[in-house]
């Protein structure tokens, strides 16, 4: 039985909160996460970026995959993802019949996907031998795990507004009560759950593919998981202390030297000094 199938690990019913504070997955939350992700416009411009790098598309005319076939491919696999780890195992050929689009198509999403750190093969494809049927490489959908983070981060304002509704039909409470407390639960939520900003999804995102790139033995999914805390507190000394001196969440050289810091502990001290050049700021010196 797989985790997505086990009673045990995702039992039927409402979408209600667990012990940990974040939601139980279904296929819903899991394309809604999806689609959450593609609404970043970060996240569609790094895609497109990635697929005007691709050089093998395939075909006669190697034309290169578009970014809305690679989503189209990404939100069906989200959608029979399994719970547990968020792989999905469909094959080529169930993924060309429940796309409507070639095997080509499917091919080149796949491709493109991976080297985008999207997603992750995780082990190898198997042939049928004898009695045993063959089966298609497990594949992690890395970015639904940010996707996923986002969504729970929002959790809060959702929650503080159904306690509210329900307040609102309790006997007994003046509408002066009412105000005051739906004010105050407003005003909570906001504190808690500020709105996510822009510059630091797409100078985490960056900084994330950077750190991969310099521990080749780990997949973008365990680089989110080893170096979480370290990357979100890179994440923030980034944004204090350039953001508003104007630098780019895509600044090369200011990505790499994060990139540093979360992987070794330690940045380029020159390169520190060509940052600080680059983008004066009263901030004190923090290498």
């Amino acid at each position: 039985m797989t985790p997505r199938q086990g009673p045990e690990i995702n039992s039927p019913g409402l979408d209600d909160d667990n012990s940990e504070g974040t939601r139980r997955l279904t296929p819903f939350r899991l394309i809604q996460a999806h689609d959450r992700y593609w609404s970043d416009a970060g996240h569609v411009e790094a895609l497109r970026a990635a697929c005007r790098d691709d050089h093998e598309a395939v075909g006669e005319k190697a034309s290169k995959v578009r970014a809305d076939v690679i989503v189209h491919v990404l939100r069906v696999m989200a959608g029979y993802a399994s719970f547990g780890d968020l792989t999905s195992n469909l094959t080529r050929q169930q993924l060309t019949e429940r796309t409507l689009l070639t095997d080509r198509n499917v091919r080149d999403a796949f491709r493109v996907a991976i080297n985008a750190g999207l997603i992750t093969n995780v082990d190898k494809a198997r042939k049928p031998i004898g009695n045993r049927p063959g089966r298609a490489p497990r594949r992690r959908l890395d970015y639904l795990e940010e996707a996923l983070r986002d969504l729970d981060e929002k959790e809060p304002l959702n929650r503080a507004a159904a306690t509210s509704s329900r307040t609102a039909m309790r006997p007994g409470l003046s509408t002066t009560v009412l105000h005051t407390t739906s004010e105050s639960t407003r005003e909570a939520s906001r504190s808690a759950s500020p709105i996510p900003n822009p510059w630091k999804k797409q100078f985490r995102l960056n900084l994330e593919n950077e750190v991969k790139q310099q521990v080749r033995r780990l997949s973008l999914h365990a680089v989110r998981k080893q170096f979480n805390t370290k990357i979100h507190k890179a994440v923030d000394e980034a944004h204090a202390h350039f953001a508003e001196a104007g630098a780019l969440p895509d600044d090369k050289d200011l990505v790499r030297y994060y990139a540093d810091r979360a992987a070794k502990d330690q940045g380029n001290p020159n390169t520190w000094h060509m940052l600080k050049e680059r983008y004066p700021t009263p901030q004190a010196d923090i290498a």
